[in-house]
């Protein structure tokens, strides 16, 4: 941990209190905070889940890409069709 001299400006901040604890004080007053908690965390874990599925779909669409394909036109389609 890094000290940084102390000047007469400096505020005095305390530290941040444990995550888990401070969860375990609150739903010592209410029981519907822990489950309000556990399904934030199930939904941002179902979130990351859905981004990394749909980023790995796309790098696959665009490997699967030729990168000197031509498109054919409405012109050459009814040459075609004709």
């Amino acid at each position: 941990m890094c000290h940084r001299p102390r000047s007469k400006f400096a505020l005095s901040i305390p530290p941040v209190p444990d995550i888990a604890s401070s969860v375990a004080v609150m739903t010592t007053y209410n029981p519907a905070v822990l489950a309000l908690n556990d399904m934030l965390r199930q939904q941002l874990q179902l979130s990351r889940s859905f981004l990394t599925m749909h980023k790995n779909l796309h790098e696959n669409l665009l490997s699967s890409v030729q990168k000197n394909h031509e498109y054919t036109t409405l012109e050459e389609t009814k040459e075609v069709g004709h």
